[in-house]
């Protein structure tokens, strides 16, 4: 495992792996593209938070329940609510998980980092099998990030892959809702919390992820409401991150679309890692990233020490 990198002045960095073709793209357009999150190469991307989200709902659930039908809470001695409705109850947990807004067009956009400089799993998975770079950025521009109101919901946060961690941040978000109440209330209440919750989704993944020590640039947007999420952004954001609007590209035979963010790289990129199979000279990633008005002498130009051919 390799440790997380510095640039020059000790800032902490954070990596992207990527292609040449990529790299190139990035630097020539100074654009990061969040690409949606249902089409990563995890399968259960969202579902597995959705269901830590609805385990700890349907506890609830099952307590209000037996409490309902127990007629009385002993510790209390109250009589059950005249609002208690199993079939509503039993109605609830059946039903899907819900998103934050109507799920029918809400839509996670993520860009992915690593802590780690040189990962050879990260090289083989994200990086052309090693022909590609891991581009350092300045952890610190991205955790200023923490945009919650208006019609985008921006994070950046580490990945949590410890499941203790994980149904504890989960709990929290359930800690005290009170199930004595009618059961409507307590339904409606736990799927605003759900919805709330929601935001958290792409930062709680399988622990057979865990290698790639991952932390996410994220945002949620409504598909119908893309100008007003970009006008949030902008207004909250457009000193570092600004808004351009979609782009789609097409990947093992579906269609992906990526939300794009003009940067400015002379702020963010510190390091390009060259990939263990790259053939590119560093000469011509001076002259690729001078060309495109990134000052070269504040990025540093490193080689994957892995032996992986």
């Amino acid at each position: 495992m390799s440790e997380r990198g510095t640039a020059p002045h000790g800032e902490q960095l954070v990596y992207h792996y990527c292609d040449l073709h990529t790299f190139i793209s990035i630097v020539r357009r100074g654009e990061l593209w969040l690409a949606d999150i249902s089409k990563s190469n995890d399968s259960m991307e969202l579902d597995w938070a959705k269901r830590m989200f609805r385990r700890e709902a349907s506890r609830i659930v099952r307590e209000h329940m037996d409490w309902g039908a127990s007629g009385a809470e002993v510790s209390h001695g109250t009589s059950a609510p005249a609002g208690f409705d199993p079939a509503a109850a039993t109605s609830y947990l059946s039903s899907p998980s819900i998103g934050p807004g109507s799920q029918d067009f809400m839509r996670c956009y993520a860009m992915c980092f690593s802590v780690q400089a040189d990962s050879l799993g990260q090289w083989r998975g994200y990086a052309d099998d090693g022909a590609g770079v891991a581009l350092g950025f300045m952890s610190s521009a991205f955790e200023a990030v923490h945009q919650r109101g208006g019609e985008a919901a921006f994070e950046y946060d580490r990945v949590i892959y410890d499941q203790a961690e994980a149904r504890a941040r989960v709990r929290a978000g359930f800690a005290d809702v009170d199930i004595r109440q009618p059961t409507a209330s307590l339904v409606q209440d736990l799927r605003q919390r759900e919805a709330k919750l929601f935001l958290l989704a792409p930062f709680l993944k399988n622990p057979t992820f865990r290698s790639e020590q991952e932390e996410r640039l994220s945002v949620w947007i409504d598909d119908r409401k893309l100008a007003e999420a970009q006008q949030t952004l902008a207004r909250e954001y457009g000193d570092l991150f600004q808004p351009l609007g979609l782009h789609f590209s097409d990947r093992d035979r579906d269609i992906v679309p990526h939300f794009r963010l003009q940067v400015d790289l002379s702020k963010l990129l510190r390091q390009v890692v060259l990939g263990p199979t790259c053939r590119a000279h560093r000469r011509d990633v001076l002259l690729l990233l001078s060309s495109c008005g990134v000052d070269p002498l504040n990025v540093r130009i490193t080689r994957s020490l892995s032996s992986y051919r």
